[in-house]
């Protein structure tokens, strides 16, 4: 897998296991262009993600 490399593709959504352990250590936040999204692969990094947005809707109200 590489920074090309899609989720969409058929043989990766049959066992994306390995596709997903690749991301995790090697490519946590990765931008798949066919889905036209960034995927967060790491527990941690998803928790951070989720808490800076809060953060920052909050010091927007």
């Amino acid at each position: 897998m590489d920074n090309s490399a899609t989720l969409a593709d058929t043989g990766t959504t049959r066992n994306p296991f390995d596709s997903y352990a690749y991301m995790r250590n090697q490519d946590p936040v990765h931008f798949d262009q066919q889905l036209g999204a960034c995927l967060i692969t790491r527990y941690e990094d998803v928790q951070q993600a989720m808490t800076s947005a809060q953060e920052g809707e909050q010091a927007s109200e």
